[in-house]
């Protein structure tokens, strides 16, 4: 039974519900939600083992929002919240897709689309390109190399010069 064995979609739903409506509550700092999100890796899991193990869900979930700092009232705003803009915020991941198909990653940096090289080095690149002012860790990634195939070898460049002069001298 799929049930026992892992999480479900509806929980799996109202888990992503809960951490948009964290990060509602907590404002311009994230430092809750990653707290939350540390504790719901400890203290819940996705496939428990043994079978008595805690589970993500509501119980689970309310454990691990204590475990990051959350009071009474503040929780009662997550629920409240996740009653009130869990469609919206559900709706709002679903049109946020991938842009050209589920086999790509989407990523955002500070709310622009970055479109591109998935590898490390070019989204660091695209990361630091957005920060004002550069970081120092951002310099390396702003350094002017020259290519070492840029331009033609030496031996290219004589040949050619020396075919010209001949063509010049045959006209």
């Amino acid at each position: 039974n799929a049930h026992e064995e892992g999480l479900t979609g509806e929980a799996s739903l109202e888990e992503f519900v809960r951490q948009h409506c964290i990060l509602a509550i907590s404002g311009s700092t994230q430092e809750l939600w990653w707290h939350y999100v540390e504790a719901l890796a400890v203290d819940c899991q996705l496939f428990p083992q043994p079978k008595t193990a805690a589970r993500v869900g509501d119980s689970c979930s309310r454990k691990a929002m204590l475990t990051a700092g959350l009071s009474p009232k503040s929780m009662e705003a997550v629920e409240q919240c996740a009653e009130a803009e869990g469609p919206s915020f559900l709706e709002d991941d679903r049109e946020a897709m991938a842009w050209g198909g589920a086999e790509q990653v989407a990523v955002r940096i500070n709310d622009w689309r970055y479109s591109g090289a998935i590898e490390a080095t070019a989204l660091l690149r695209a990361l630091c390109q957005s920060l004002q002012p550069l970081p120092e860790a951002c310099v390396g990634f702003f350094r002017k190399e020259v290519p070492k195939e840029a331009g033609l070898p030496a031996w290219a460049l004589l040949s050619l010069c020396f075919l010209f002069l001949l063509l010049g001298r045959a006209l």
